[in-house]
């Protein structure tokens, strides 16, 4: 492993959304520090709901941008672990995002 590859919102959809919204960037895979797992995602969701929060960024009411990482939720293996409370091959819900690979702050 040595890259990651995450999806972009590249502009938020007036109308109908479609790839071009969207960039697919290889990006260097992210470091850990104390508190953190790596986890590799095997599911990304793509449900209805993320179609309003484009639109509701569109009109002025949700963060969403240009330029940032397409929000969602995930499931995966933890890869590497620096919290005790998660093991390597754990497998997690979280909210990674639309990437192969995520550091995430561990919760229970």
């Amino acid at each position: 492993m040595t890259g990651n590859q995450q999806v972009f919102i590249r502009e938020l959809p007036r109308e109908s959304v479609s790839a071009g919204n969207f960039d697919i960037r290889e990006t260097a895979l992210p470091r850990l520090s104390g508190g953190d797992v790596l986890v590799q995602h095997h599911c990304l969701s793509l449900d209805p709901y993320m179609r309003k929060r484009l639109a509701d960024a569109v009109a002025g009411r949700f963060p969403l941008k240009a330029g940032d990482l397409m929000m969602g939720r995930t499931v995966g293996r933890v890869l590497e672990s620096h919290d005790p409370s998660f093991r390597v091959d754990d497998v997690v819900l979280g909210w990674g995002g639309w990437q192969l690979f995520a550091v995430e702050r561990a919760r229970r």
